[in-house]
């Protein structure tokens, strides 16, 4: 069988795919140099949120829907539009066959707001159903599986205008489950706080997390796992420690073990974790931008802020039977002036997703409008930044990342991760907002 192996760079508003090898026997064979070779580019007038690559499909999510793009050529398979204003939509998910979204619309007069559930086939763009219980509110973001799709909602505290609406309050918090089939509630669940957030779906069992604290209280320390075909409640992870191990913002499943990772670019920790019941194995603190596992090593690459305006960027490798640091590998460092973008509202739950993406000012104003008050054009969650906002990829190949050093981006490559030989590419200059993303096509 041969393979292609292959990797994307996003560009801000364009998207190129750059080949990195060629159609061999052996993918052990492909050496990754530069200049590397364009074979084609889709631009698009919207900016692009979120991504992802299923079979030799790329799905995009822009500010205005989805596009399809075939990866063969780049060319435009179908697009579907998000709902006219004044409805205002949230970042897509997507699963392998289904992407789904919701968007909210306050009625000025009435004094109440329509949440509304949308659920989208990935094979043809065609919009399958929509959900809009009666006052309730659907908290962003969906999950989807094959046959199901989870979501929070319940009663809001009080239906609010649009450029506050992502402070909503929930009097009643539930888990709810919908059949994909025809969009009927299969189980919901009533949770114990209104402040969780869906985090992941590994297997039979759904993963939750607090959501972003808006108050001056601490985040609650706190993991919990329901069980996705009953709703019922398995464990709660409470990790030790209130400070350095409070952030929790995602998890890999690997080998039968669960390990969770701190919000992107925060203070938090990475563990390994029982995913029977929730039982501790070993954590180590760290802030992290991307996680990988490959070849039984965890590869974590965080900016580490130093000081105010002094950051370094590096890769560091941990064994995953006890948490141990094996290597790290310094990038860059040096003074950091894209802090200075996000430090004004570096407590709100707008200024926690954008530590990780110091660096992307560029998509302040057409995403969330004015900091003054202007509603959202888009509603704020984590997964805004879960699936085209990588600075870093693993694969078989080695390690890529895209980092800036003094105003200049560079792809860094290391054939193999575990030596020190490298490769810099520099891209051309005028570029920012760099993202890049694992591609890889059989034939």
């Amino acid at each position: 069988m041969k393979h292609s192996i292959c990797f994307f760079i996003i560009i801000f508003h364009v998207i190129t795919l750059n080949s990195v090898g060629q159609n061999i026997h052996n993918t052990a064979d492909v050496q990754l140099k530069p200049p590397l070779k364009i074979n084609w580019s889709f631009q698009t007038d919207a900016v692009i949120l979120n991504q992802r690559i299923v079979g030799n499909i790329c799905y995009l999510n822009t500010m205005h829907g989805i596009t399809a793009l075939s990866l063969d050529d780049g060319k435009q398979l179908w697009k579907y539009s998000y709902p006219a204003n004044p409805s205002i939509p949230s970042v897509v998910t997507f699963s392998e066959k289904y992407a789904s979204f919701l968007t909210y619309e306050f009625d000025a007069t009435k004094k109440e707001g329509v949440s509304k559930l949308f659920l989208i086939d990935l094979s043809n763009g065609i919009e399958l159903w929509t959900i809009s219980p009666k006052a309730t509110w659907f908290k962003p973001t969906p999950i989807i599986s094959d046959k199901n799709i989870f979501i929070l909602g319940g009663e809001p505290d009080d239906w609010v205008k649009p450029e506050i609406y992502f402070e909503m309050e929930l009097d009643k918090a539930f888990l709810f489950s919908y059949v994909i089939a025809d969009g009927k509630e299969e189980w919901k669940s009533k949770l114990s706080d209104e402040s969780s957030a869906l985090l992941s779906l590994e297997g039979n069992q759904l993963f939750l997390t607090y959501d972003f604290d808006i108050g001056d209280d601490i985040p609650q320390n706190k993991l919990l796992c329901y069980d996705a075909v009953n709703g019922k409640k398995l464990w709660n992870y409470n990790p030790s420690g209130m400070i350095t191990k409070s952030s929790v913002g995602g998890i890999v499943m690997f080998n039968q073990q669960l390990y969770v990772l701190p919000i992107k670019g925060s203070s938090g920790i990475i563990a390994a974790v029982n995913p029977k019941d929730g039982d501790e194995k070993w954590s180590t603190g760290s802030g992290v931008n991307d996680f990988y596992i490959m070849d039984d090593k965890i590869y974590a690459y965080a900016k580490n802020i130093k000081t105010s305006y002094f950051s370094s960027t590096n890769w560091t490798c941990l064994n995953i039977d006890d948490g141990d640091k094996l290597f790290t590998k310094e990038l860059s460092s040096g003074m950091d002036v894209g802090l200075m973008l996000v430090s004004a509202f570096a407590e709100t739950p707008l200024g926690m997703l954008m530590r990780s993406v110091v660096g992307y000012g560029n998509l302040l104003g057409p995403i969330f409008g004015s900091l003054k008050g202007e509603a959202p054009k888009i509603i704020p969650s984590s997964s805004l930044f879960s699936g085209l906002f990588n600075q870093s990829v693993v694969n078989e190949k080695g390690l890529f990342s895209i980092y800036n050093d003094d105003e200049e981006y560079y792809l860094y490559i290391t054939n193999n991760i575990d030596d020190d030989k490298k490769i810099e590419y520099k891209l051309p200059q005028g570029v920012k907002d760099v993202s890049i993303a694992n591609g890889t096509t059989s034939t």
